[in-house]
């Protein structure tokens, strides 16, 4: 369940019990008593399954995309791609700006074609793998 969702409904049903306790119903005392505790049970039980953390991780869109169509190249360094991870590899490239990156992953460099081996990626798309792999380049 989304966040939006949750809240919604945790602030109807605080609304709910609110306005119980500020304009009684005449239900008896025994059927007020339950109606709060079924409410404050439901309250509990969307707080304890919707959690953060519940859902499994998931990869990134860009992660994905590398897998799919770059990795066959980086992975392996061949024409001298450089691999995610291996920082030699990146050198001279790190010192270029993220926007040369992107406009060399774009427009093609050296053995790189255009867009790399993702010819329906967006220029979007293609951003968010670039920074996706530098994520993966450690700090010297």
């Amino acid at each position: 369940m989304h966040n939006g969702a949750r809240v919604c409904l945790v602030g109807c049903l605080y609304g709910i019990l609110r306005t119980e306790a500020i304009c009684p119903s005449p239900m008896s005392a025994a059927r007020h008593a339950t109606a709060h505790l079924l409410t404050m049970m439901l309250l509990l039980i969307l707080t304890a399954c919707t959690s953060p953390g519940s859902d499994p991780p998931t990869a990134s869109a860009a992660e994905v995309r590398y897998t799919q169509t770059c990795a066959v190249c980086h992975d392996q360094g061949v024409q001298g791609a450089p691999v995610p991870g291996v920082v030699e590899d990146w050198g001279f490239r790190l010192e270029n700006s993220r926007e040369d990156l992107y406009t060399n992953t774009i427009l093609g460099v050296g053995e790189m074609p255009p867009r790399g081996a993702c010819p329906d990626c967006t220029d979007a798309e293609l951003r968010t793998i670039v920074d996706y792999m530098l994520r993966n380049v450690p700090a010297d």
